[in-house]
């Protein structure tokens, strides 16, 4: 647990590096990652354990998202824009 008013968790030291944590799954399973690509500017979710690779959700510096694969909407879906 990290409490506080105002709690914060860094990753990384600021280097130019990828960063990540890594959903490790049980023997045979799939792990997954939260990461930065630091080459891209950008955040990624994916499968594996390293960033890049098989990447299923893409948030760019603009705020831009890219969806690897189908998008399920299970309620309302409202666009503006």
């Amino acid at each position: 647990m990290i409490g506080g008013t105002n709690p914060s968790l860094t990753i990384g030291d600021g280097g130019e590096e990828d960063t990540k944590i890594v959903f490790d799954a049980h023997s045979g399973g799939e792990d997954f990652y939260i990461g930065v690509d630091d080459s891209a500017d950008s955040l990624k979710i994916g499968l594996g354990s390293s960033v890049g690779t098989n990447t299923a959700i893409t948030l760019n510096g603009d705020a831009n998202a890219t969806f690897a694969g189908n998008v399920t909407v299970a309620g309302n879906f409202t666009v503006q824009g």
